[in-house]
């Protein structure tokens, strides 16, 4: 979306995907977190750009495989740095 260049399946090692917890769009009673999932199975760092909130908010790190917190850029575009072989999840409200 939005010019963002497609995905190559057949050789990409790294996958990042927004779950969007607020009620409209989970049917649920109440709202919820949204999730930015990072799967990263090659051994090279990635970036991905982080979507903006509905309200606003930031995201924070929930849990990452890393040893070291993955980096954020906040200037501009957000987005984060994910090391090979890892998973990062973070949550915004």
């Amino acid at each position: 979306p939005g010019g963002a260049a497609q995905p190559d399946w057949e050789k990409g090692v790294a996958l990042a995907c927004r779950l969007d917890g607020r009620r409209e769009h989970t049917g649920a009673d109440q709202e919820d977190d949204n999730l930015f999932m990072v799967f990263n199975n090659g051994e090279d760092s990635h970036s991905f750009e982080l979507p903006p909130n509905a309200n606003g908010g930031p995201w924070n790190l929930a849990f990452t495989t890393q040893e070291k917190a993955p980096s954020l850029r906040l200037k501009g575009r957000t987005s984060v740095t994910v090391e090979g072989t890892s998973v990062t999840v973070l949550t915004s409200r």
